[in-house]
């Protein structure tokens, strides 16, 4: 379940990633406001791999049920593109994180909560934060 999305994003493998999804799959990646599509999220993960073209997830833990699974995962990277308007720092992220995934009957991934500390990102990148009004 939780661990194969995170193989197959290891991979940056955004078609593969896109397949474990519904199509109407409600995702939401902290500290965002509004929950994305699964279109939305692979775009993000696409800049995402931009920004750290060497991102990796490590699985610390995994606990779940008959449709849900939560992992603790540590997330490293080096910063060798553009990330959030921002020219390369060239700095690492190192920083654990959290996911909190619901299948449906299919296996599919209906729900998808990543929980990342993005102020933790920035800190280590040593970009200043932009206030959201």
């Amino acid at each position: 379940g939780s661990e194969m999305c995170i193989r197959d994003r290891n991979k940056h493998d955004l078609r593969s990633l896109g397949e474990m999804f519904d199509n109407d799959a409600e995702i939401l990646v902290s500290p965002l406001l509004e929950p994305v599509g699964r279109v939305e999220y692979l775009g993000w993960q696409e800049l995402f791999f931009e920004a750290f073209p060497d991102a990796s997830i490590s699985v610390i833990d995994t606990f779940g049920g008959n449709d849900w699974a939560v992992s603790e995962i540590h997330l490293k990277g080096t910063n060798s593109g553009p990330y959030i308007n921002n020219i390369s720092t060239g700095k690492t992220i190192d920083l654990k994180a959290g996911y909190l995934v619901r299948f449906n009957e299919s296996g599919t991934i209906s729900s998808l909560k990543f929980f990342i500390d993005s102020s933790t990102i920035l800190k280590q990148l040593e970009i200043e934060p932009v206030a959201i009004n």
